[in-house]
Parts: C-alpha cells; sequence; structure tokens
C-alpha cells in the first residue's frame, strides 16, 4: 500500500511540474480566460486518469488513489470550469478504465459530485489555502460516502487500509499545496 502511495504521490508532483511546463505561459488563476481553464482541467482530468492506473485495490471493484486532488486542485486554483472538466473525464475514466460495476458508477458519481461542490465553493472568499483545506476535506467526505456504501471488507486491517492512506494524503496534499504555490509565484 505504501509503495502505491508513493507512487501517487511522484506521479502528482511530476504531473504539476510538467504542466507547469507546458502551460506556463497560461497560469491558472480564478481570472484565466474559458480557453485556460479548458486545457487546465484536460490535464487535470488526465492526471485524475492516470493517477488511478497506478491505484491499490481494496477489493474487486473498489480502488483507492488520489485522483480527488486534481479536481480539488483544479477547482482551488481555476474555479468552477477546470473543476467540472477534471470531474468529468476523471468520472468517464473511471468507468471505462475499469468497467461498468455498481462501485465504477458511484465513484464517478461521487467524482463529478467533488468537482461540482468544490466548484461552487472556490467563489467563496477565504484565504486559498484554507479553501483547499476545505475542498480537500470535501472530496474526502465524497469518499467515504463510497467507502460507507460498499463496505466488503474481510477484517479489520483491510478497513484500516483506506483511513490510513487518506491520513497520509492530507500531509501529502499541504506539500503539494506548497510545491503548486511556490511553482506559481516563479513563474509569474
Amino acid at each position: 500500500m505504501l509503495k502505491d502511495f508513493f507512487s501517487n504521490v511522484t506521479i502528482l508532483i511530476a504531473s504539476f511540474t510538467v504542466m507547469g511546463q507546458i502551460l506556463k505561459n497560461n497560469p491558472l488563476h480564478h481570472s484565466s480566460t474559458y480557453r485556460t481553464k479548458l486545457y487546465w482541467g484536460i490535464c487535470y482530468g488526465i492526471l485524475g486518469n492516470i493517477l488511478m492506473l497506478f491505484s491499490f485495490q481494496i477489493n474487486p471493484t473498489t480502488i483507492a488513489d488520489l485522483r480527488h486532488l486534481a479536481i480539488v486542485i483544479a477547482a482551488a486554483f481555476g474555479g468552477w470550469v477546470p473543476a467540472i472538466i477534471a470531474s468529468g473525464l476523471i468520472a468517464i475514466g473511471r468507468v471505462v478504465l475499469f468497467g461498468l460495476t455498481d462501485t465504477a458508477i458511484v465513484a464517478a458519481i461521487s467524482a463529478f459530485l467533488t468537482g461540482l461542490v468544490c466548484g461552487g465553493f472556490s467563489k467563496f472568499n477565504i484565504p486559498p489555502t484554507l479553501k483547499a483545506f476545505y475542498m480537500n476535506l470535501i472530496g474526502l467526505f465524497f469518499i467515504s460516502i463510497v467507502f460507507a456504501l460498499y463496505r466488503r471488507y474481510t477484517d479489520a486491517f483491510t478497513c484500516f487500509n483506506p483511513a490510513l492512506y487518506y491520513f497520509f494524503n492530507r500531509r501529502i496534499f499541504r506539500l503539494s499545496l506548497i510545491h503548486l504555490h511556490c511553482q506559481f509565484k516563479c513563474s509569474s
């Protein structure tokens, strides 16, 4: 599990760097053009799908990864447009990459709802770091609902793995925000 988590974190950080270099002339802000938000939304949607490819299995139909962070960061920096685009691509990817199962449908709906709620939440006038923290909690709330709906665990250790994974996720999310903030400040 820790190896898979580390893979997700390195993909996340490497993708931020690559996206920052590719789109360095079009930084993502709430005041960016719709075209720029479209590009960034597509990039974050692709990132979410790549993160799903490096996920780990909870049970035969349930996977865990950091895809919700792609949606949260898109919403935190760009608002509702890139969040909806990213969440839509991630929702489609969940079904296409892992098959049409009841868990895939619930996870796809959860990803799209995360994009909608985080996109709406991005309009609030609160400090960006606090806003991103709350959006991460929103994403984790929807993930918790999916886990609660599909508790097909065989023992307590299997049930504990997702909780431990998302505990570490919060720490990595903070480091990712610092990395993003520094990257956007340096490119401006």
